[in-house]
């Protein structure tokens, strides 16, 4: 599924730049965890990014405001389902934590964080179907490509990471 995850956060950035510039970047992720996940589950990368992939991938204009309809679709859903995640893994915190861990509710979370990993992964898997169909072959083949070299995502998450602190005075 990291193939999809990948392939998600790079044909996110390829929706239409005029839609995505009226939403503003995320803001630094506290974990490194979350920092990963974001632009996976309904973050948005930076505004300059979007453009920089839809470029590279040769989009015209009719593909870009396609993308972006389907992001636009889909959004709301990655989120409440990222969400859904959340709090079935933050349920589960405690209850790892607890000084006398009680197995059955445990093993009971566990089932209940992986169905919600499996909701947002089908959820996003349908969205990539969707996404796929815009794209000619060869705009896919360099969405491979550039997935496999690492290309934009490594690069996304090196615009989106925090700024290190600033040096005492």
């Amino acid at each position: 599924m990291k193939l999809v995850h990948g392939f998600l956060a790079m044909l996110l950035m390829a929706g239409g730049a005029a839609a995505i510039a009226q939403d503003a970047p995320p803001a630094p992720p506290a974990d490194m965890h979350a920092h990963h996940m974001a632009g996976m589950h309904g973050e948005m990368p930076p505004p300059e990014m979007w453009s920089k992939v839809a470029d590279q991938l040769g989009l015209n204009q009719d593909q870009r405001t396609k993308l972006d309809a389907i992001r636009q679709q889909n959004r709301i859903n990655l989120i409440d389902l990222h969400a859904s995640l959340e709090k079935e893994e933050a349920t589960l915190e405690p209850m790892m934590q607890a000084d006398t861990p009680d197995e059955n509710k445990i093993t009971s979370q566990i089932d209940r964080v992986a169905q919600a990993r499996a909701e947002l992964e089908k959820a996003h898997a349908r969205m990539l179907l969707q996404i796929r169909t815009v794209l000619t072959p060869d705009q896919w083949s360099k969405l491979q490509a550039m997935h496999r070299s690492g290309g934009m995502h490594s690069e996304m998450h090196h615009q989106m990471a925090p700024a290190p602190p600033a040096p005492p005075q």
